[in-house]
């Protein structure tokens, strides 16, 4: 097992009532690295993230997180693994009971982090995603770009070894977009690995990252500094 690289599929397919989704996708990524994953609607990004967060199982091969093949890990032991792992999908649901404050510190408080922490990092988190005005609005009083910060700060809350984001600006504006990506980019600056499934090719263009392009269920380029190309 390669040290460097956190994440491994290793000749991962996967099917659905008979079709198949993924086919064969083989693919490291390296400690600290920034990865696009980019492909047309319906190509396979989406399933890759829940494979990854083991929200789904591959009909055959493997995938490691940090060296450990997921598919030895019992469910009840998966939280350990996911608390490596801050994600953000489009389809995730705020806790619409809880402020903008709670929705954020239950990640921390998942980890068993001291109380005088939450109180520290929450607000510094919300400041870094625009959200620190909004720290006792509940989520119905928020805008859908608002919300979807919310859900980044969630994710960035407990300092996860990766960050796993499907479009994670499909729903904020220009300006957000271009706040949320500097964040992120610092991030991994940090050391923090990022995988970012998006088809923002202007985010992509700009960035200058790994591109790790998937059509029809398959790996079809794996570029590093590469761009956004149909």
């Amino acid at each position: 097992m390669n040290s460097d690289s956190i994440i491994i599929f290793e000749n991962v397919f996967k099917s659905y009532k008979g079709e198949e989704v993924l086919e064969n996708i083989d693919f490291k990524v390296k400690r600290g690295e920034f990865v696009f994953l980019i492909g047309p609607s319906g190509a396979g990004k989406s399933t890759i993230i829940k494979l990854l967060n083991r929200e789904e199982f591959p009909t055959s091969g493997k995938i490691f997180i940090d060296g450990t093949d997921l598919s030895t890990v019992p469910f009840e032991e998966m939280h350990k693994i996911r608390r490596k792992i801050g994600v953000v999908f489009q389809d995730f649901r705020v806790i619409k009971s809880k402020n903008v404050f709670e929705n954020v510190a239950i990640s921390l408080e998942v980890v068993n982090s001291p109380t005088d922490v939450i109180q520290e990092v929450v607000p510094n988190i919300l400041g870094m995603v625009g959200l620190q005005n909004k720290i006792y609005k509940n989520p119905s009083e928020l805008s859908g770009g608002e919300v979807q910060r919310l859900i980044i700060a969630r994710a960035l809350a407990h300092e996860p070894d990766i960050i796993v984001a499907d479009e994670p600006t499909g729903m904020i504006d220009p300006r957000a977009t271009g706040e949320i990506m500097n964040l992120l980019n610092e991030i991994n600056k940090m050391g923090t690995t990022v995988l970012m499934a998006t088809h923002d090719y202007n985010i992509v263009n700009h960035y200058k990252k790994r591109v790790l392009k998937i059509d029809n269920g398959k790996i079809v380029s794996d570029k590093k500094g590469g761009t956004y190309h149909d």
